[in-house]
């Protein structure tokens, strides 16, 4: 097998990587910090809680779009090199292009509405209660760690689903929060819906 060229080598590890921090990045909000503010045990503001979770935020999508777009730069450029040399085989790499940037109508379509009313408690111009910012940040935390992996239509019902760990767990995704141990949440039409079982 002949040596790949080291700009092949560069843009592969440029499209993988990118998408891997990416990637990473977004399941560590749901699995460290989410849970990391919802376990404060001491009396604390709902504003205080927003404003955690917003410098997490704001530091994410300053880095997020950045990584994105070294991904984006890698992955098109193997398919570049791919159509060139064979003139085929470069589907593999668009796909992979349009993962990366899948995000976006993500974030605005189905996340931006918990983004924002974060947001607005965080400056000060929305008077949330505590526990309604608890709750925000549980959709948050869910709705993230489901946009770190990946989406699929369920047969039959046509709407998005969450494929953890390449199971069919989406229908039943436990709490992130350690003091809502059955909290589920169904994605369908990308609302989360909650679901209190074992009551």
């Amino acid at each position: 097998m002949p040596e790949l060229p080291a700009t092949t080598i560069i843009a592969a590890s440029a499209g993988i990587l990118g998408s891997a921090w990416n990637s990473g990045g977004q399941a560590m909000m749901s699995i460290l910090a989410i849970p990391g503010l919802l376990s404060t045990t001491s009396p604390m503001s709902s504003q205080l809680l927003a404003q955690q979770w917003a410098g997490i935020y704001n530091r994410g999508k300053v880095l997020g779009p950045q990584t994105a777009v070294i991904s984006l730069l890698g992955y098109g450029y193997l398919m570049y090199d791919r159509s060139s040399r064979l003139n085929s085989g470069w589907g593999d790499y668009l796909c992979a292009m349009g993962l990366t940037i899948g995000i976006v109508p993500f974030t605005l379509i189905i996340m931006d509405p918990t983004n924002q009313a974060l947001l607005r408690v965080a400056e000060g111009s929305s008077s949330l209660g505590y526990e309604a910012v608890r709750e925000l940040l549980n959709v948050f935390g869910i709705t993230e760690g489901c946009q770190s992996f990946n989406f699929y239509l369920e047969p039959g019902l046509g709407s998005p689903r969450c494929d953890l760990y390449a199971g069919t767990v989406a229908f039943e995704v436990a709490s992130i929060s350690p003091y809502e141990p059955y909290t589920w949440f169904d994605l369908a039409c990308g609302d989360p819906v909650k679901w209190l079982a074992g009551h």
